[in-house]
């Protein structure tokens, strides 16, 4: 099955469950997905507004037609990290 939404694709999230239903016409922006065993994809999909992700089905999102880019969340910037024979890491 192919996914119907991509990568930093704005979406708003149109759900039933009761536990995340204030979240219902959001917009967010898709960081993530998988397919499980019966071919349905799930997302991870980061609010535009808020600090707040959630991890949701193809069917509890709706597409706005509108597709961000990677640099519109990430700068391009990168740390290097040395980690010691402990396991411990510090920047360089």
């Amino acid at each position: 099955m192919t996914a119907k939404f991509s990568f930093y694709e704005v979406v708003k999230i149109k759900t039933n469950r009761s536990e995340i239903s204030e979240a219902n016409g959001l917009e967010c922006a898709i960081f993530g997905m998988a397919e499980n065993d019966e071919g349905i994809y799930w997302y991870s999909v980061s609010s535009l507004t808020d600090d707040f992700s959630w991890d949701l089905c193809e069917d509890e999102l709706i597409s706005t037609g509108r597709v961000m880019k990677r640099e519109d969340f990430y700068t391009g910037e990168s740390v290097t990290v040395s980690v010691n024979q402990d396991g411990e890491g510090e920047l360089k």
